[in-house]
C-alpha cells in the first residue's frame, strides 16, 4: 500500500512539473487586442492589452486548464520585450522552435513578422529571406496582400544584442547596397537615397504595417538623395526626357544617363558616394 501512495505521489509530481513547464522558451502573440492579466485567470486585473507580434519569453505555464469562449488552454507567465511581466492565455500565443540564440532563431522572427503583417482576407504571400555578407542584416523581399489588393515590399533588419530590429523598408523594385555606416537605396529610374545605419529615429514601422498604413517607412536618418528629375529641369531638357540611372556597386558610383523618347542620349551625369554624400564628378 505504501509503495503504491509512493507512486501515485511520484506520478502527481511529474504531473504538476510538466504543468509548470514552457513548450519553448520564445513566443509569439497571434492576435490583437490580447488581455494581459496580473494572475492566471480569466477574472484577473488586466495590466494592458496586448497587438500581435510582440515577442517574448515564456516564464512558466500554470497548472489549471481554462475553457475561454469554448477553447481550452493554459495561461503563460510571460515577460515581453520592454521586460512587462503577466499571464497570457495560451490560445493567443505560438512558440517559436528555435534556440534563441541561434541565427535561425533570428531568421524565423523575420519570416514571422513577414507572415503576420498581411491584412485580410488572406492570401498566399511570396517572399525571400537572405543576409548581407556580414550577417549583421536580414532582408526580405516580395508581396503581401492586403483587402484593396497587393504591396510590393523590402525590408532589413539590423541585428542588435543578438536581436533584430526592423529599422528599414522600401519597394521591392529598389536594390539596397550595403556599407560600413550607411545602406544605398538605389532605384535605377527614379533616384538613389543614403541612410545612416547608426542613427534610429524612434518611428515604430511595424506598427504602422499592423495599423494597416503600408507605405514606406524608416526609422534611419536619410543622409543624401539624389533625383534626376530636378537635373532635367535645371538642365533645361524637355519634360518627355527619360532617365536611366546606371550604379557600380563596387565603387558606390553613378551614371545618370538622359535620353530622348527614342533613346538617344541627351546628357550623362556622373556622381559618387563619399560617406554617404552623393557628390558629381567632373
Amino acid at each position: 500500500m505504501k509503495t503504491i501512495i509512493i507512486a501515485i505521489i511520484a506520478a502527481l509530481s511529474v504531473q504538476l512539473s510538466l504543468n509548470a513547464e514552457c513548450v519553448f522558451k520564445k513566443f509569439y502573440i497571434t492576435a490583437d487586442n490580447i488581455n494581459f492579466r496580473l494572475k492566471p485567470s480569466d477574472k484577473s486585473e488586466i495590466i494592458k492589452t496586448l497587438s500581435r507580434l510582440k515577442f517574448g519569453e515564456c516564464l512558466e505555464k500554470d497548472s489549471t486548464l481554462y475553457s475561454i469562449h469554448n477553447k481550452s488552454n493554459y495561461y503563460y507567465k510571460v515577460k515581453l520585450e520592454d521586460n512587462s511581466v503577466g499571464w497570457i492565455f495560451g490560445d493567443f500565443i505560438k512558440f517559436i522552435n528555435k534556440k534563441p540564440d541561434s541565427w535561425e532563431f533570428l531568421l524565423k522572427k523575420a519570416e514571422i513578422t513577414i507572415l503576420n503583417i498581411q491584412r485580410f482576407p488572406f492570401k498566399p504571400v511570396s517572399y525571400t529571406i537572405s543576409t548581407d555578407n556580414s550577417k549583421k542584416f536580414i532582408l526580405a523581399r516580395g508581396t503581401f496582400y492586403f483587402s484593396d489588393g497587393g504591396d510590393s515590399f523590402h525590408f532589413i533588419w539590423k541585428i542588435v544584442d543578438n536581436d533584430i530590429k526592423l529599422i528599414h523598408t522600401t519597394g521591392d523594385y529598389t536594390e539596397i547596397i550595403f556599407n560600413e555606416n550607411y545602406i544605398i537605396e538605389y532605384w535605377p529610374e527614379n533616384y538613389v537615397r543614403t541612410f545612416d545605419l547608426s542613427n534610429d529615429n524612434g518611428l515604430n514601422i511595424l506598427e504602422q504595417y499592423l495599423a494597416g498604413k503600408y507605405s514606406s517607412y524608416s526609422t534611419m536618418k536619410m543622409i543624401s538623395e539624389f533625383f534626376p528629375a530636378s537635373e532635367m529641369t535645371d538642365s533645361g531638357l524637355p519634360q518627355n526626357t527619360k532617365t536611366k540611372i546606371d550604379f557600380n556597386d563596387s565603387d558606390s558610383k553613378f551614371v545618370v544617363n538622359f535620353l530622348s523618347p527614342e533613346n538617344e542620349k541627351l546628357k550623362i551625369l556622373q556622381y559618387e558616394i563619399k560617406d554617404g554624400i552623393i557628390i558629381p564628378v567632373n
